[in-house]
């Protein structure tokens, strides 16, 4: 139960209140999730923060946490794998509501957009004191780590070659099995891979994708809803795939 509703109209007041312990106050951003809370609780409303801006200076982008999935969508320098990962991730009516922020925050941890942001090495501000700190840092230890109480921007290289491959039961149907990555033109590459119902796993980042496969294996004995021989065969094919659309 909503037991507070605040819409303040700058980040300093919204702060204030997020910060409060009684009553348990959360961000709103698009809403999509806020019925799952099992708790009273107050909200904050963000729409009033101008936190809905792609900043880019040709080489990166920061995307303001309330930049909702159809703003990636239209947005005409957006790296192909996140524009493919908001697709994948809602239906048109959701990818105007969802958000960049909300999508990170949320506690569901199987989502493509997780999957691209993690191979493209994104980078999330919080506040209070705008804490800069890698997804990939952040994310496995997001139930301990706390290096803020509201996510203001998540900033993410441009102008790079990436590919997403994805096994699913239909194109329009949600993914089992994803794998996707990203090559700077400095030579580096991150290759990312995820199973549904479980969080992206960073199989490799450096010069080349050498041992990518081996790293791959770990996630064979996952706990999951496929055989560990469909996961083998299927990350063996979707990364090979990724691996020759990022050499060009």
């Amino acid at each position: 139960m909503i037991l507070e509703y605040h819409r303040p109209d700058g980040i300093d007041e919204a702060i204030r209140l997020l910060l409060r312990k009684h009553p348990k106050t959360i961000p709103l951003a698009g809403g999509t999730t806020i019925q799952y809370q099992p708790e009273d609780l107050a909200v904050v409303d963000l729409q009033a923060l101008g936190l809905n801006q792609i900043v880019s200076n040709g080489v990166s982008a920061e995307l303001g946490s309330m930049v909702t999935f159809q703003q990636v969508m239209d947005w005409e320098d957006a790296p192909a794998i996140l524009v493919e990962a908001v697709h994948r991730g809602a239906t048109y009516n959701l990818r105007n509501q969802i958000t960049m922020g909300g999508a990170v925050a949320s506690n569901y941890s199987f989502s493509p957009l997780l999957a691209a942001l993690l191979a493209l090495d994104a980078k999330l501000t919080w506040q209070p004191r705008e804490v800069i700190i890698q997804l990939g840092e952040w994310y496995p230890l997001r139930k301990s780590l706390h290096p803020g109480k509201l996510i203001t921007a998540v900033g993410v290289p441009i102008n790079l070659r990436t590919a997403m491959e994805i096994i699913s039961r239909t194109p329009g149907d949600t993914p089992q099995i994803i794998a996707c990555g990203c090559h700077w033109p400095s030579g580096r590459t991150r290759i990312v891979a995820m199973l549904k119902n479980h969080p992206p796993v960073l199989l490799s980042d450096g010069r080349d994708s050498t041992g990518v496969e081996l790293s791959a294996l770990n996630l064979v004995g996952t706990k999951s809803i496929f055989s560990g021989d469909y996961i083998e065969n299927s990350l063996k094919i979707l990364i090979d795939r990724v691996i020759n659309r990022l050499q060009g």
